[in-house]
């Protein structure tokens, strides 16, 4: 097992009112209950491709990480995609479960040395699904992938990769970092969506950590979608 793939969730949480009075015994309670029912068996499943190890947040702030999970994954048993979007579905639904939440990003550390095989098919029919948002609508989204060190040729061939997996449902229209300096080791890309939800940062942080394995940077990274 590989515990390096670690998930948060960012933003405002308004306890429902109901519950306030229980402070910080509330996140571990709808965590750990949140947690057992991800680990509950189903009639047909096998081996889990992750397993929860490790969790916390911060509730008590305005604003900031929410919520995090850290997962084991089988680095023998090898696959295009890691758990990004069962662990934020978890977390974001326990969030649900405690209150009302407002989302301002979602951050991933991903290592992405022990992906294997090609995730096109499944990255082409994501983009399809938010395809059908309307196109009129925009919101401005910023992707930061931490980690990655690149020269400026390589920045923009990771942007025009991320372009060809994310394109037409969203667009990067530029690429921030690379080459010597402060962002050596750091990308920026500003993303117009036709809309905002985890759903949509986890696909983002999707296709940036595929398109960054197509450009030869296979490494362990972290990626952050954030919207305002």
């Amino acid at each position: 097992m590989h515990c390096g793939t670690r998930v948060g969730v960012y933003g405002v949480l308004e306890p429902y009112p109901w519950l306030a009075a229980e402070g910080d015994t509330l996140r571990e309670r709808v965590l750990d209950l949140a947690l057992a029912r991800a680990d509950a068996p189903g009639p047909d499943e096998g081996e889990p491709r992750w397993r929860a190890c490790d969790h916390g947040g911060d509730w008590s702030r305005a604003s900031g990480e929410l919520v995090w999970l850290r997962a084991d994954v089988p680095e023998d048993v090898r696959h295009p995609r890691l758990p990004v979007q069962p662990m934020t579905r978890l977390l974001v639904a326990a969030l649900g479960r405690a209150g009302a939440l407002v989302l301002s990003g979602v951050r991933a550390d991903l290592p992405l040395q022990i992906t294997a095989g090609d995730a096109t098919g499944e990255l082409e029919d994501l983009r399809d699904w938010f395809a059908l948002a309307d196109p009129s609508a925009s919101v401005g989204t910023t992707l930061v992938a931490t980690g990655v060190r690149a020269s400026r040729a390589e920045a923009e061939r990771v942007r025009d990769a991320l372009r060809e997996r994310i394109a037409p449902a969203a667009e990067p229209h530029d690429v921030r970092g690379g080459g010597p300096g402060p962002d050596a080791d750091r990308l920026r890309f500003h993303v117009r969506t036709r809309e905002w939800s985890p759903e949509v940062a986890v696909w983002l942080v999707e296709a940036a950590g595929d398109a960054l394995r197509a450009t030869g940077h296979a490494v362990p990274v972290t990626l952050t979608a954030s919207a305002p």
